[in-house]
């Protein structure tokens, strides 16, 4: 079988230009020239010197969907068939891609899983569009297993049977109704409308069974595509994630009418898009501006359906540059003139208030109104319906209304259950017609609730006991609180444990823990910021209502909506605040596959012209990180109820009792020692607790948790040296284990003494007496180990590689007494 990429003397690379851009965001340098390494071998043929090459790239670069595919290659070509399919199967488990179902089935039947290997090639055929290399695949699989044959369906609808059934007479049934297909040379050519069906089952005489039946049209027809509007006029990439190799036709059709204005054949490959999809294939999209109607257009793939990014229009930001013009023209006119019209002129315009911001006043009701929820749902069904059980659950004691918008959700089964769920919990379903993206989605539930507080929930996540009650305290308690957020995380600057990093996705058990720890740490509390996050909005009735629905003629899909409205009221005079003792989980980015990267770099370009110095402002309260205090509080309520329940002559105590261990975070063999005393520690019934530096202090690790379970414990030193002392003697500190001390405070040395315990010191290099640390002087030579003197002369060339600058006969004498 040839394999995926760049033909180069014959032989195929591991990846393509498309997947050498989305490396560029993945990988660090030094797994980059790895990765190098290994490519070069497999183009030379050098297959057991690629294995090895990329082994390392994969330990360097972890879930880079490009090196694991590679290496799946090269263990198959080494012999490691077993531990290439493990690699080819959680690849597959994050990306659908025909390649990885092919390979999958060919290394199944390799090592004798026929079963195996006939469900991998039932994937593709049923899924993917039927190609000269499927088929053949087919043919081979299905005769060394002894079945009778095979069917799938190429992208123009041609049905195609292979095996020993290849000349035989089907019956077609699309969703459950027989028609008739029709003779042609290479297959039978399914009706008209076959790319909308849910299910072509393929039925033949005597068979009952046939590898690929049934066919999934709606999944082979799907497109994926990302558009834009530029100054040169529309532009963007389309592609058939299940037909790549057909070149995709889309419309251009006016918004109002539905009229097609255009229609373009995306023949071009594109060398613009990064994406973690191994071996996409995407085609460009362009279109000049002058081509366009002065208006909103929809961009509609080859499936019926918008891309992201449609509607739009291209002339928008023109016009509103004209209208801004016009009004301030206005302000220098002298004689009296015709008022000029401005927002009727310039459709699709939403003119954002400018009052300065200090003395904007905003129009308070006066009244606090109820409160509905809004859940617009598209897909996954077992996140939606756990979604929506779990808002069930929290409010049956309250009479809150909630409405669920059907976006035009592409899954029965997900409809026939949200609709039953809601029956049966008195939740109120609006449907949009066809697709139209979350933020009209948004807008339809808006309108519903007229009048109401709202809050807007994503269906991909999961509230407890408490939430509607917190979150409303917080709405309340100043009168210019536009809208509030909670925890979360998955919530951008309103991310849990870790603001920065990605946290694991909570189940709802551990969701109604953290919501109750919230409430121990920052019940009632609040603080302000910069804007809103939409996984979890509430906003007050009196701040929608002067500030005007989401812009769903700008943001299309999504990403970028609630910071665009955030903005419009602060502009106003309305304040943003987070929830502090409030926590929601979020899945977060499930609903838009492989455009969101694309998309939120056009909306927040978008965002950015809309608002000027709005990535300024966000960028400027993040370096203040005003929330951390109540992240560590927080953090200490988690910490300190994790602690492990000790037992003593076989009765549980609550006696805490553990060891700190003091070390530098650069990992290599000092971090492996650390780690077995972990684990020896734990075995004696002791809680290892990690001491790290961090710039100005240190971090508080729970040795026997994930790095960032508690990311907010850092302490400032000296400022805060009381308050560390104090917490690891509540937590039953009885010993100090300093492995290392390099990036510390000198602070540190006093811990043993500040605890009343014990301590130990572990020599793992010479930094306790070489500043250095490694004892190479000139030309990276030993340098026979001087007197203070020579040591200093060392350090004054060649400097230090510890950060505390000290005299060297102070380094050694502390040193010595510390030893």
């Amino acid at each position: 079988m040839a394999q995926p990429g760049e033909t180069q003397g014959g032989r195929s690379g591991f990846v393509t230009q498309e997947d050498r851009d989305a490396w560029e965001e993945w990988a660090s340098a030094r797994a980059q020239a790895t990765f190098q390494k290994g490519n070069d071998a497999w183009l030379a043929g050098r297959e057991a010197e690629a294995w090895n090459w990329l082994e390392r790239a994969n330990r360097q670069a972890r879930d880079n969907p490009h090196v694991m595919l590679a290496l799946a290659l090269a263990r198959q070509a080494v012999g490691d068939v077993a531990r290439a399919i493990d690699l080819l199967n959680s690849l597959l488990e994050r990306f659908d891609f025909r390649e990885g179902w092919v390979l999958l089935a060919t290394f199944q039947q390799a090592i004798g899983n026929g079963g195996a290997a006939v469900s991998a090639l039932g994937r593709v055929l049923s899924q993917f569009a039927c190609t000269p290399d499927s088929a053949k695949l087919a043919d081979k699989i299905t005769h060394l297993n002894g079945l009778a044959g095979w069917c799938g369906l190429q992208g123009d609808g041609t049905l195609v049977l292979g095996g020993a059934v290849a000349k035989q007479t089907p019956v077609v049934w699309l969703d459950g109704q027989p028609v008739k297909a029709v003779r042609k040379k290479a297959g039978w050519l399914c009706p008209s409308g076959w790319r909308q069906v849910r299910s072509l089952d393929v039925r033949l005489a005597d068979l009952p069974f046939l590898v690929g039946n049934p066919i999934l049209p709606q999944a082979l027809a799907r497109s994926e595509g990302l558009v834009e509007a530029g100054p040169d006029g529309l532009s963007g990439w389309v592609w058939l994630p299940h037909d790549a190799d057909r070149v995709p036709v889309v419309q251009i059709q006016d918004v109002c009418t539905g009229k097609i204005l255009h229609t373009i054949k995306a023949e071009n490959f594109s060398n613009s898009v990064n994406s973690d999809v191994p071996l996409a294939r995407y085609r460009a999209l362009a279109f000049p501006a002058e081509g366009l109607p002065d208006g909103p257009v929809r961009v509609v793939g080859p499936d019926g359906r918008d891309l992201a990014g449609s509607p739009l229009d291209v002339g928008l930001e023109r016009r509103s540059a004209r209208q801004a013009v016009q009004a301030l023209a206005q302000t220098f006119s002298i004689e009296k003139k015709k008022k000029v019209k401005t927002g009727q002129d310039f459709p699709g315009f939403v003119p954002v208030p400018v009052q300065d911001e200090v003395t904007a006043t905003p129009q308070v009701s006066g009244r606090q109104a109820d409160v509905a929820i809004v859940i617009p749902i598209y897909r996954d069904k077992i996140r939606t319906l756990a979604c929506l059980e779990s808002v069930r659950q929290t409010i049956s004691s309250r009479k809150i209304p909630v409405v669920i918008v059907n976006d035009a959700a592409p899954d029965p089964d997900l409809v026939l259950a949200v609709e039953a769920l809601a029956a049966q919990a008195g939740f109120r379903v609006l449907t949009h017609a066809r697709n139209c993206g979350f933020p009209s989605a948004v807008n339809t539930g808006l309108r519903a609730v007229a009048g109401y507080d709202v809050i807007l929930l994503n269906s991909d996540t999961l509230v407890a006991e408490g939430w509607v009650e917190e979150l409303r305290r917080i709405a309340y308690a100043l009168e210019e609180t536009g809208t509030v957020t909670p925890f979360s995380n998955d919530a951008s600057i309103l991310s849990y444990p870790s603001p920065d990093k990605k946290n694991s996705v909570p189940d709802l058990a551990q969701t109604q823990d953290f919501m109750a720890q919230a409430q121990a740490a920052n019940a009632g509390q609040a603080a302000e910021i910069p804007t809103a996050n939409g996984f979890c909005m509430y906003i007050r009735h009196d701040c929608l209502a002067q500030t005007g629905v989401l812009r769903d003629d700008v943001f299309a899909q999504g990403y970028g909506e609630e910071n665009d409205f955030c903005m419009r009221a602060r502009a106003l005079g309305w304040r943003h605040q987070a929830a502090l003792g409030a926590y929601v989980a979020h899945v977060g980015s499930a609903s838009f596959g492989g455009t969101r990267k694309g998309l939120m770099r056009r909306n927040e370009a978008i965002l950015n012209r809309l608002h000027p110095g709005y990535h300024e402002m966000i960028a400027a309260w993040i370096e203040k990180d005003p929330l951390f205090k109540a992240r560590r509080r927080f953090d200490l309520v988690r910490f300190r109820a994790s602690a492990p329940q000790r037992t003593t002559s076989g009765r549980k105590s609550r006696k805490r009792r553990a060891t700190v261990l003091v070390t530098h975070d650069y990992g290599g063999g000092v971090e492996r020692v650390v780690g077995e005393r972990v684990k020896a520690l734990s075995r004696q019934g002791l809680r290892p607790l990690i001491l790290r530096p961090t710039g100005g202090g240190c971090l508080l690790e729970d040795g026997l948790a994930d790095a960032d379970t508690y990311a907010s414990l850092r302490f400032r030193l000296p400022e805060e040296w009381t308050l560390l002392t104090r917490l690891l003697k509540a937590e039953g500190a009885e010993g100090v284990e300093v492995h290392h001390m390099a990036g510390h405070n000198p602070m540190l040395y006093g811990l043993p003494d500040a605890l009343g315990c014990p301590y130990t010191v572990h020599i793992h290099d010479y930094m306790w007496f070489c500043q250095r640390i490694s004892l190479m002087g000139l030309k990276d030579r030993y340098c026979g180990e001087p007197d203070v003197a020579g040591c200093e002369a060392c350090i004054a060339l060649l400097g230090r590689k510890v950060e505390e600058d000290v005299p060297v006969a102070f380094y050694r004498t502390r040193a010595a007494k510390f030893g």
